[in-house]
């Protein structure tokens, strides 16, 4: 029979865990929300442009920190709560700690400012949309029926902004969790931490790699690792008292079944590996995926010297031409709907190279 303080423990953990959840939402809601209004649907001239994406990324990145001190605040009261129960002994929350890195309100990335990882997003606009202009080349020289079909860049670059919110706000969690916990450790109140699934926050439940790492217990001081879209909770546990383990086998039972063809048994056995990632620190990853070293993170801050306005002019008039002979080659007689569309849409593209060469050849 349950206890009433196990009881009482675990709806503060799942109310912890659901609280962070909720606040991530809002914070990728908010972020992507004021992204796309400050855009103002000139995305072209915003993301072809260092300063305006520079402000753009520092305004939207005020935005992530302020929802990930909040997540951190929440999670600094819910473990100093539970290590006061698990011990019986009172423990203050010890407010908000940098824990890991010198960048950022935070610090929560390894080198990287909140401001750098929302300006990625213009790094996947450019590349979406020079992917866009190959496919339409492509597809017109090898005579498609009909257009191929791709994301567009605006659409992945909103995904890019709501992605990098999503694990800034994990991460605000998790790195606050071993701040808080650090001194009880050194004070004999606990003897490490566990991670607590929380499969009803996914649409697919947890995964293997998660649920393969609940069986160990961490120490104190080690942060918890993780992975891109992980809802995992550290919470404290002494060698008597791992409510955590409980909660994860009470969770894996009624969540998973045979009959629905994932078993909780089955994903235990996932093999995984925990890796130092170069801007985020440990991380969950299967045996064999590549992993972002420190040397990568560095060079995606430290961004290549920008391209003179000569050698910009090169790019887009050599662009501008090559989409302009596929454009004039399949407008001859085309009157498929979907190819009528994509013309319409090159069209539009032509115009904004235009506008942009006609920019840069008055800046010179």
């Amino acid at each position: 029979m349950t206890s009433p303080i196990a009881a009482q423990s675990t709806i503060a953990i799942e109310a912890q865990a659901t609280q962070v959840a909720t606040q991530s939402t809002s914070a990728q809601q908010a972020a992507t929300t004021y992204f796309l209004s400050q855009l103002g649907g000139n995305e072209e001239e915003v993301f072809y442009e260092t300063d305006a994406i520079t402000t753009l990324a520092q305004d939207t990145g005020r935005v992530v920190d302020a929802f990930s001190a909040s997540a951190a605040r929440t999670t600094d009261a819910f473990i100093a709560d539970s290590i006061a129960n698990l011990s019986g002994k009172r423990y203050r929350a010890i407010g908000l700690r940098k824990t890991v890195g010198i960048a950022g309100e935070l610090g929560v990335r390894q080198g990287v400012t909140t401001a750098g990882v929302i300006g990625r997003a213009a790094d996947t606009y450019r590349y979406q949309q020079s992917l866009l202009d190959k496919q339409f080349i492509a597809d017109v020289a090898a005579g498609a029926p009909t257009p191929t079909e791709l994301a567009t860049p605006l659409s992945m670059a909103v995904e890019r902004v709501r992605r990098g919110t999503q694990l800034n706000v994990a991460l605000a969690s998790r790195n606050q969790a071993v701040a808080t916990m650090a001194g009880a450790a050194d004070a004999g109140l606990i003897d490490g931490y566990r991670r607590v699934l929380h499969a009803e926050l996914s649409h697919e439940g947890s995964c293997g790699l998660c649920v393969a790492a609940s069986t160990a217990i961490y120490k104190a001081h080690h942060l918890m690792p993780l992975h891109p879209g992980c809802h995992c909770v550290p919470v404290p546990v002494t060698l008597k008292h791992d409510l955590a383990g409980m909660i994860n086998a009470r969770d894996l039972g009624r969540f998973y079944s045979d009959a629905g063809g994932t078993s909780a048994e089955k994903l235990r056995e996932t093999r995984y590996k925990v890796d130092e990632h170069g801007e985020i620190g440990p991380v969950l990853r299967p045996h064999g995926d590549p992993i972002r070293t420190e040397q990568q993170a560095r060079r995606d801050t430290n961004r290549p010297r920008a391209k003179t306005p000569e050698q910009a002019l090169r790019t887009l008039r050599n662009k501008r031409d090559a989409l302009a002979r596929a454009y004039g080659q399949a407008s001859r007689g085309q009157t498929d709907p979907a190819w009528r569309a994509r013309l319409d849409g090159i069209n539009q593209r032509l115009a904004r190279i235009e506008t942009q060469i006609v920019k840069l050849e008055a800046r010179r």
